[in-house]
């Protein structure tokens, strides 16, 4: 991702390596036909089971939303209405449906913004209550049911694990953006004569694993030695340029950054 600001001389480009998940992924709800198996002669009715839903494009599709309950101070569930999909080419069902909640119910979106604030703050602080197990990388429930199901080698299965990490939370991310914005610098610095920044955007900050992989390199500036004889700073000329490894890491919750040009323009 490419910032260009066309009103200050000499002009300014931010090069940004985008890294970004979502806090969490509401689920869809159909009504089912009832789930039975024969047992020992006998039909019982089972209350999970992995199964494909034939009857998919004549059934009402509805999104899941907790919901809390501010009397109660408790945490309940809410189906909202996102209509029918009507069969495999109706691609734009599940944005039409948005829109036509959001316009017909608007405690839809200020029933979200609360469960996303809560959410938001649970996963910061592992706080397992109702609204940490809707994020991603929440991991397995706990306390654990008796019937939860194991994996196939070791341990048991998750919710959702650190590879669905929020925003750029994943350490595989942190690690892959760390490099983008070092090769990034490293070659374009040097060489533009126009402001050139590099950094990072995401939509949520790593909340959980910033410190111990980025918090040292956050504060790192560099230079580049041709020679391959400098040993110490005095070795440098006087007109060196340093530069940051980091100029910036904005996101829709902070910003956090070395360089006044990004602090002073992304001010959300």
């Amino acid at each position: 991702m490419v910032f260009q600001d066309h009103s200050l001389d000499p002009k300014v480009v931010f090069f940004a390596e985008v890294k970004a998940a979502p806090l969490f992924t509401l689920p869809l709800v159909v009504n089912p036909q009832e789930l039975t198996t024969e047992v020992e002669y006998s039909i019982e009715t089972v209350s999970h089971k992995a199964t494909t839903h034939k009857r998919l494009y004549d059934s009402e599709i509805g999104i899941y939303l907790p919901i809390y309950k501010q009397d109660e101070g408790i945490w309940d569930g809410r189906i909202f209405p996102l209509g029918t999909k009507l069969g495999q080419n109706d691609t734009a069902w599940a944005y039409n449906g948005l829109l036509n909640l959001l316009d017909s119910d608007p405690s839809f979106l200020e029933s979200y913004f609360r469960f996303w604030k809560d959410a938001f703050e649970c996963y910061g602080m592992r706080k397992k209550t109702s609204p940490y197990w809707f994020t991603n990388a929440c991991g397995s429930p706990d306390p654990r049911p008796p019937d939860w199901p194991r994996r196939p080698r070791i341990g048991y299965e998750t919710i959702s694990d650190g590879k669905t990490s929020v925003g750029m939370d994943r350490t595989d991310d942190l690690k892959k953006a760390t490099y983008q914005v070092l090769k990034i610098g490293a070659e374009g610095k040097p060489a533009y004569k126009f402001d050139y920044k590099v950094g990072i955007v995401t939509n949520i900050p790593a909340i959980r694993h910033f410190e111990p992989y980025m918090g040292a390199l956050k504060d790192i500036i560099w230079t580049r030695d041709v020679s391959g004889t400098v040993r110490d700073a005095n070795d440098l000329s006087s007109d060196t340029k340093l530069f940051n490894l980091v100029d910036g890491i904005v996101s829709l919750t902070e910003v956090s950054a070395r360089d006044e040009w990004i602090r002073s323009t992304f001010t959300f």
